[in-house]
């Protein structure tokens, strides 16, 4: 049985239920006002939004973890399987030496007067002399078209002197190759390489199924490294 006593003037009301009165509330006045209740009530259907909205029922590995006893060594495996620390596809190794970089080569000036005209060096070139001319022109002297087939001549003349063959015998050689050239037949027929182009060209371009009826997680885990 409950008594309802009349509250005195210094004790809140006490009642079943409270009113918003009687929770004590931080007067406006105070340092730390309470922030109003609707940021709070924000954060009360949180629990709907954090629910797991899927689940994978079918759980996959990708295809080159797990035991190494169970691996299938085909292309896939070689070319995306983890080979070590450091480990690159075709080499041993990564290489972290370092490397000494040579120095940059300095642009020669093409003005310069006490250069060549050209890096490049030949057996006549010290026969071609430049000289500068006043109205801005260059004066080349060079030897002439005789003295430079004589040159050529004499040199041809060494070669043959030291390997003991004349122009004669290059030509017969050099016209011996061109007839053995022009006279070869190649024991293959032309059909053979145009069935070997042909049949190449179907298996890249055309839709061939070579296992049928074999889902492909088998047909991958079959495939052999050249076979495929």
């Amino acid at each position: 049985m409950l008594l309802f006593t009349p509250h005195s003037s210094s004790s809140p009301p006490l009642s079943l239920f409270p009113s918003r009165s009687v929770i004590s509330t931080p007067h406006p006045s105070s340092s730390s006002p309470r922030p109003p209740r609707r940021r709070a009530a924000m954060l009360r259907l949180t629990q709907l939004l954090c629910k797991v909205q899927s689940h994978q029922k079918k759980r996959a590995q990708h295809p080159n973890a797990g035991t190494r006893f169970g691996r299938v060594y085909n292309r896939g495996f070689i070319r995306y399987g983890f080979g070590g620390f450091g480990m690159s596809v075709y080499s041993p190794k990564k290489n972290r030496n370092f490397t000494v970089e040579p120095p940059q080569e300095s642009v020669p000036d093409v003005l310069a007067a006490d250069r060549g005209l050209t890096p490049t060096t030949r057996s006549l070139s010290p026969n071609f002399r430049a000289f500068a001319l006043d109205d801005g022109g260059v004066l080349m002297t060079h030897p002439s078209h005789e003295q430079v087939m004589r040159w050529g001549q004499g040199v041809r003349q060494a070669e043959g002197r030291a390997t003991g063959m004349t122009a004669m015998d290059e030509a017969v050689n050099a016209r011996i190759q061109s007839i053995i050239a022009d006279n070869t037949i190649e024991n293959v027929s032309l059909q053979h390489w145009r069935k070997n182009h042909m049949w190449n060209l179907v298996k890249a371009h055309g839709r061939l199924q070579r296992r049928w009826g074999t889902p492909d997680f088998v047909k991958g885990a079959r495939t052999t490294l050249y076979n495929n």
